[in-house]
């Protein structure tokens, strides 16, 4: 799994109620020696990421980002990377086991949807200003996509009044 796999996974998993970063770590590493130089840190690292990654996700301000390459990387890398992301994210999903598919929310639905679509995404090896204004459009999508199912699957605790009203004992 590579990278943005690797963090579509994470964020998938993070937008399940129940959300399990340990379990989600171990599917990760899963196939690598545990006592194998690096991985203790690397387990580390990564229970990090998903912390930040859940930071980000409650606050709800958009600060969420894909981890995707730089933009100075050809867009034929970043387009393939983002298709990958995508993959990631709905394997999290699924192995979040966040419910029966119908009975998600709609808006849901429409994002899962266009995930899979946006997880076939291609351009030419010449892509051009068009593609990647394209590009552009598609991570803002995903961005507010990923968000929105966060949201929807996760919502804020109505707030607490403290006291009461007037004249009620």
């Amino acid at each position: 799994m590579d990278a943005s796999e690797c963090h579509g996974s994470l964020c998938g998993v993070l937008c399940a109620p129940e959300a399990d970063a340990e379990a989600w770590l171990a599917a990760a590493l899963d196939g690598i020696d545990p006592t194998a130089g690096g991985v203790r840190e690397l387990r580390f690292d990564l229970l990090a990421l998903a912390a930040e990654m859940r930071q980000q996700l409650r606050a709800g301000d958009m600060a969420f980002s894909p981890l995707l390459p730089d933009d100075d990387e050809p867009l034929v890398d970043r387009a393939g990377a983002l298709g990958e992301w995508c993959e990631g994210f709905l394997f999290g999903v699924g192995n979040a086991r966040i419910g029966d598919f119908d009975r998600l929310p709609p808006a849901v639905q429409e994002v899962i949807r266009d995930l899979i679509e946006i997880a076939r995404v291609g351009v030419p090896s010449d892509g051009d200003e068009g593609d990647e204004a394209a590009y552009t459009e598609l991570v803002e999508y995903l961005r507010a996509g990923v968000q929105l199912v966060y949201d929807e699957l996760n919502p804020a605790p109505p707030p607490t009044v403290v006291g009461g009203p007037r004249g009620v004992h």
